[in-house]
């Protein structure tokens, strides 16, 4: 099951499985977004479980149309999404930028 929400302009959350049964109903919710604001769209993707060629599609065709200097971020990919993009975008893209996940400091043991 797939779910986008939106809690504010240009921030989504994006959660479940984007794949071809889905990929309208992300265009729709992404249709516009960046007209607002000009840092762009940030999607917080770590709730998204799966992602095919037809959810990356949908992604690069967002972020193309974006106007510069506005870029769209993916936040928090897991491990299977991000390596989707690191495979089929060796190069990057200029309106795209991946933020891993936070990687935690470990508490140091008091003396």
């Amino acid at each position: 099951m797939f779910g986008v929400a939106g809690s504010e302009p240009g921030f989504f959350t994006l959660s479940g499985e984007l794949d071809m049964a889905v990929e309208d109903q992300l265009r729709t919710a992404l249709s516009g977004a960046g007209d607002h604001d000009a840092r762009g769209i940030i999607l917080d993707v770590s709730d998204l479980t799966f992602m095919d060629s037809r959810g990356l599609s949908v992604i690069l065709e967002t972020a193309a149309a974006l106007q510069a200097p506005a870029q769209l971020v993916l936040r928090n990919p897991r491990e299977s999404v991000r390596r989707l993009f690191e495979i089929c975008l060796p190069t990057g893209h200029p309106r795209l930028r991946i933020e891993p996940a936070e990687t935690a400091v470990p508490a140091q043991a008091e003396a």
